[in-house]
C-alpha cells in the first residue's frame, strides 16, 4: 500500500514550503517536515499543520524509523494534525 507515493516523496527534499492533506503519515513525511520541504505555509485550511487520518510504517529501508516513533513524533510534532477521514478524503 502507498509504495508510490512513498517513492515520490523522497525526491521531494529540495522543495520547500509544501502542504501536505493526506490520508496516511508516514516516516518519509516526517524526514520531509525535518528537511524543511514541508512547512504548510501557504495552505489556505489548517495552515502550517500536516493533516493525515492515520500514520504508518511503510518504508523498507532499514535505516528508517519505527512504527512507534513515526506516531510519537506526529503526536510530539507542533506541526502533526490528525483529523476525520471524512474530512481528508
Amino acid at each position: 500500500m502507498a509504495f508510490l507515493p512513498q517513492s515520490v516523496l523522497e525526491f521531494l527534499k529540495g522543495k520547500r514550503e509544501l502542504g501536505i492533506h493526506t490520508e496516511m503519515f508516514t516516516d518519509a513525511i516526517i524526514d520531509l517536515i525535518e528537511s524543511g520541504a514541508i512547512t504548510g505555509e501557504h495552505k489556505s485550511i489548517d495552515k502550517n499543520k500536516v493533516v493525515a487520518s492515520f500514520c504508518s510504517k511503510i518504508s523498507l529501508c532499514s535505516n528508517r524509523r519505527g512504527f512507534r516513533e513515526v506516531f510519537l513524533l506526529t503526536i510530539e510534532h507542533r506541526d502533526a494534525f490528525h483529523s476525520r477521514f471524512a474530512m481528508v478524503n
